[in-house]
């Protein structure tokens, strides 16, 4: 199975979807040089099937008050006080 990712184009910072990979110390998804930085693998769907990445903000479906996730590589998303709820649980943040 290929994972997939994204990052953002060096030439125009464009997100880019595909294959990662490192040629000559440089970073690429598919045949795009990529920022670094801005790689992210794809973890999961969130409650409306958009697809979610590793540092995308999420919120919770439960939640009154709002509160701002972050997904991590581990398929759970997290509070800045530690809770944590799956992927599957929560909204892309918009």
């Amino acid at each position: 199975m290929e994972i997939k990712f994204r990052g953002k184009r060096m030439s125009d910072g464009k997100l880019i979807y595909g294959y990662y990979h490192v040629r000559g110390g440089d970073a690429y998804i598919d045949d795009w040089r990529v920022e670094p930085d801005s790689v992210a693998q794809f973890l999961d769907y969130d409650a409306s099937g958009d697809e979610v990445y590793e540092g995308d903000k999420l919120t919770d479906l439960f939640a009154e008050d709002g509160e701002v996730l972050t997904a991590r590589r581990d398929a759970f998303a997290y509070s800045e006080d530690n809770h944590w709820f799956t992927i599957g649980e929560c909204l892309l943040k918009k």
